[in-house]
């Protein structure tokens, strides 16, 4: 996931903790809907956190060539700090497909501190990943056993210290 080879040029968006993000996808295809994982990395994408999953209608209500809006919540505990935002989306109908987008993102939260979650399910993603079916063909049975067996997943951001204050350490520590 994500694997751009370095951050993207520019300037990131900053995001604030417990609020609404509208953010904006160019649907080419909308596959009716599917299932969605909003996940965060502040490592440079080796751990990512779920922290909202939009199951079997994320997206429902698209048409294909459309600008759809989709709103999450970014949660009001995700840390301060350089961060990927990613949006993971197993599709409903059609050829078994994951879709992932990626951004470069400040979240302006909490200094320091944790936010916790489940890890992202990689799905339809080759021979060695789960297989999720059509929701047509899927008998009420879309994939929810995988969804549910997720691992609990904690990123932890040390707190910043301001820069005075690590002055001030190093002539006391002198």
């Amino acid at each position: 996931m994500c694997k751009w080879p370095s951050s993207f040029p520019g300037t990131r968006p900053v995001l604030k903790a417990g609020t609404t993000i509208n953010s904006m996808i160019d649907v080419g295809a909308y596959h009716k809907g599917g299932s969605c994982q909003f996940t965060l990395s502040y490592d440079n994408g080796t751990t990512w956190v779920v922290f909202q999953d939009i199951f079997q209608t994320c997206m429902g209500d698209a048409s294909n060539g459309i600008n759809y809006t989709l709103p999450f919540n970014l949660p009001a505990s995700a840390p301060s700090g350089p961060a990927i935002l990613n949006l993971i989306w197993n599709n409903n109908e059609g050829n078994r497909e994951i879709y992932s987008s990626c951004a470069d993102v400040v979240i302006d939260g909490t200094n320091g501190g944790s936010l916790s979650g489940v890890e992202p399910l990689i799905a339809n993603y080759g021979p060695n990943t789960p297989f999720i079916q059509e929701a047509v063909l899927a008998n009420g049975n879309y994939g929810q056993a995988y969804f549910a067996a997720r691992k609990p997943v904690t990123v932890t951001v040390p707190a910043k210290t301001s820069s005075k204050r690590r002055s001030l350490n190093r002539i006391v520590n002198y």
